[in-house]
C-alpha cells in the first residue's frame, strides 16, 4: 500500500526447498519482533534511534475521565461543542510527557458524520532511544502504572516513533519520518531474558 517495512529481531522458524521448473525455490517462515511502517527504510539497528513518540493505553481515556464535548439545546435543536483541553505535562528523567485529548472527524455521504475523540500521550526524549530501551524504560512502566491505577490490564496501541526538527517547542510538527511501531510480545519467546529491570520496580 506504498509503506516501507522496516523488519526486526527477525528470527527464522522454518524453511522448505523445492523445485519449480528446473529452479530451485526456497520459502523461508520468519518470526518478526517488531515492524517499522513508514515512508523509507531504516538501513540498520544503529538507524532505529528516536527521540519522539506517541501512544495510545487503553482504560486511559476513562481514568483520565474528562469530556471534550459541551452539548446545550435551544428548544427542539441540540448542538455540542468541541472544547480545546489543556496539555497535561509532566517530567521523568531523560523525558517529558505531554497528555493530549485528540479529535479525529469523519464525513460519509451514505453514513452518518461525526468525530471521535480520545487521549494521546507524548513522549520527547533528551536522547535518542533504541527501540528496546524506548518500550521497557517508557512505554512498559506507563503500560504497569495505569494497569495498577486501574486495576485492569492495560497496553500500549497505535506507537508513532520518529525524531522532530530540533525545534524547543514539545508539540511541534514532528517531521515526515515518522514510523508506526507494530509490535509483539517477545517476553514469551524469551522467558531466558527477564525483561524486568531494577529503573522498572515500583518502590515505596
Amino acid at each position: 500500500m506504498g509503506a516501507c517495512l522496516t523488519l526486526l529481531d527477525i528470527t527464522e522458524t522454518s524453511s522448505s526447498t523445492s523445485r519449480v521448473g528446473g529452479l530451485q525455490e526456497t520459502q523461508r517462515v520468519l518470526f518478526v519482533g517488531t515492524v517499522l511502517i513508514g515512508s523509507d527504510h531504516l538501513a540498520s539497528v544503529a538507524d532505529c534511534r528516536f527521540n519522539r513518540a506517541s501512544l495510545r493505553l487503553s482504560n486511559l481515556n476513562e481514568w483520565v475521565n474528562r469530556s471534550p464535548y459541551r452539548w446545550s439545546s435551544t428548544g427542539p435543536v441540540e448542538t455540542v461543542e468541541l472544547l480545546d483541553l489543556p496539555t497535561l505535562q509532566a517530567t521523568i528523567p531523560g523525558c517529558e510527557i505531554t497528555l493530549d485529548r485528540t479529535a479525529v472527524s469523519h464525513h460519509g455521504h451514505l453514513t452518518d458524520s461525526g468525530f471521535t475523540s480520545h487521549e494521546v500521550i507524548g513522549l520527547r526524549f533528551d536522547e535518542p532511544q533504541p527501540l528496546d530501551e524506548l518500550e521497557y524504560r517508557f512505554i512498559r512502566p506507563l503500560e504497569q502504572l495505569l494497569t495498577l491505577a486501574t486495576g485492569t490490564a492495560c497496553t500500549a496501541f497505535e506507537v508513532q516513533v520518529g525524531n522532530d526538527n530540533g525545534t524547543d517547542d514539545l508539540l511541534g510538527s514532528w517531521p515526515l519520518a515518522t514510523y508506526t511501531a507494530r509490535r509483539r510480545n517477545t517476553d514469551m519467546a524469551q522467558q531466558d531474558r527477564p525483561r524486568i529491570r531494577a529503573h522498572m520496580r515500583f518502590w515505596a
